[in-house]
């Protein structure tokens, strides 16, 4: 029952049993037995994952340390912290999904009894999600950033500017190399290395004077301190950086009384401000969004150029 193992170790044998990759789902479906299987390796791999962290919040703050023991109670709290973190609802409707399967498949090997409340609690199902996020004003961007360089870890306010400025996502921010960023701060030029979304690499401009600054600083104290990452000694710290940088940010913006807290919104308002400059570049609407979308490292760009037009100017639909 995964006694006296890691949360990963417990995680990877919990969805072992699980494994159907390769398989076909119909059997499954007319059999009953689709609820507790994984039929796909990124799935799978971003399950074990995914509950790897239940098991370790649930660990480190509640002292449960094994699947067995878990409980609604247990995991509404950890919905609560990746809440107070300020994660897009996206990524806490995928630690739902993981939840879910991890419970069917704990029920199905007798790991949980079958009789046991599930896990993610129906009504209201797991966390209370927000309204749609929406970008941060220049000044409300502005302001938390503010905040966030009066703090002791000056990485945050670096970090936060990297999402203004460069549109990366969280992980890309907080994991970038020195190897990824132009000796002047002129733009990076990011790899698998630097956790970008199923390894899609991409150069981005920096077009702010502060942006460019950040990343001129940054990559000197990490070659003067002799470390490939501008932020961290090891990739094994990422993780620790996004939630601590999360923690900072939600509570930045709190402190500010901006009603949203979320550092993905940060990315919006590069968005809003990026395509607000290629217009002002006389650069066509479609190729706007064409560029907007390579920026961001979107792999469905048609689809999510799609959404990126709701930021263009009335004037110019």
């Amino acid at each position: 029952m995964g006694k006296n193992k890691s949360p990963l170790q417990q995680s990877l044998l919990l969805f072992k049993n699980g494994d159907a990759i390769g398989q076909s789902r119909v059997p499954a479906k007319d059999d009953g037995t689709i609820a507790w299987k994984v039929f796909h390796s990124t799935t799978f791999h971003n399950y074990v994952g995914n509950f790897a962290h239940l098991l370790e919040f649930v660990r480190d703050e509640l002292n449960v340390r094994q699947v067995k023991d878990l409980t609604p109670d247990h995991v509404s709290a950890f919905f609560r912290s990746l809440n107070d973190r300020g994660l897009a609802d996206s990524t806490i409707q995928k630690y739902m999904a993981t939840i879910n399967k991890g419970d069917a498949i704990a029920r199905h090997i007798g790991w949980r009894p079958v009789e046991a409340p599930p896990l993610v609690r129906p009504e209201p199902k797991g966390p209370r999600l927000v309204d749609k996020p929406t970008p941060y004003s220049c000044e409300e961007a502005d302001r938390i950033i503010n905040v966030l360089d009066g703090l002791k870890d000056q990485r945050f306010a670096a970090i936060a500017q990297l999402q203004r400025g460069l549109g990366l996502r969280v992980r890309e921010a907080c994991a970038i190399s020195v190897r990824a960023v132009h000796p002047d701060g002129l733009d990076v030029s990011l790899s698998h290395n630097d956790r970008t979304k199923k390894g899609r690499p991409r150069t981005i401009s920096a077009i702010n004077a502060k942006t460019q600054s950040t990343l001129r600083e940054w990559r000197s104290i990490a070659l003067k301190s002799s470390r490939q990452r501008l932020f961290i000694t090891s990739a094994k710290q990422v993780d620790k950086l996004v939630r601590d940088y999360q923690k900072a940010f939600a509570s930045a913006a709190r402190e500010e009384g901006i009603s949203h807290s979320k550092t993905h919104d940060m990315r919006r308002t590069f968005v809003a401000e990026r395509l607000e400059f290629y217009l002002s570049c006389c650069i066509s609407r479609a190729e706007a969004l064409k560029r907007l979308s390579e920026d961001l490292g979107h792999g469905r760009s048609r689809m999510e150029r799609g959404l990126l037009a709701s930021y263009l100017p009335s004037d110019e639909e």
